[in-house]
């Protein structure tokens, strides 16, 4: 999410629709990312880690898969919505993983791996994206595959 999608995402809509739309889609992308706290009540009170973490992926997989076939503004901005909500799940329940399922002298190293991952799959990402630039369509597939691939591995 955080390698590919910020620079294949606008290189994608500048396809079909003018800079203004790239704006509003990319603000609609972040816009999605709010909900965070809504993810992290849920799961606080209903104990749905797994669900929800797989919902977040499905959403990431669902609106990359959407974007490649739609060229309508509506529904990218719906493509990037779900995709802002979908990263916003993800990546608070991965968070909560640590903090709530292991002791509090393990948090530090968990969530300074969780990071180090994170930052090693942006830099492969980024590096998709550059490889990818003039491809903006396959570079989002890719992403697409990343996510069906992780969403094979979640047991819920």
């Amino acid at each position: 999410m955080a390698g590919t999608i910020p620079i294949l995402l606008p290189l994608h809509i500048i396809q079909s629709q003018n800079a203004t739309s790239v704006g509003l889609v990319m603000a609609v992308l972040s816009s999605g990312m709010l909900v965070s706290p809504l993810w992290g009540a849920l799961v606080d009170r209903r104990r749905y880690h797994r669900q929800v973490f797989w919902l977040g992926l499905c959403l990431l997989a669902i609106g990359l898969v959407l974007l490649l076939f739609v060229s309508s503004l509506l529904l990218q901005i719906l493509s990037a919505l779900l995709l802002g909500i979908g990263s916003a799940a993800a990546a608070t329940v991965a968070n909560l993983f640590i903090v709530e399922f292991h002791p509090e002298p393990e948090w530090n190293a968990g969530l300074g791996s969780l990071q180090m991952h994170y930052g090693g799959g942006q830099v492969v990402g980024l590096i998709i994206a550059g490889l990818l630039h003039d491809f903006s369509s396959y570079g989002l597939l890719l992403a697409a595959l990343f996510v069906v691939l992780a969403l094979s591995l979640i047991h819920i």
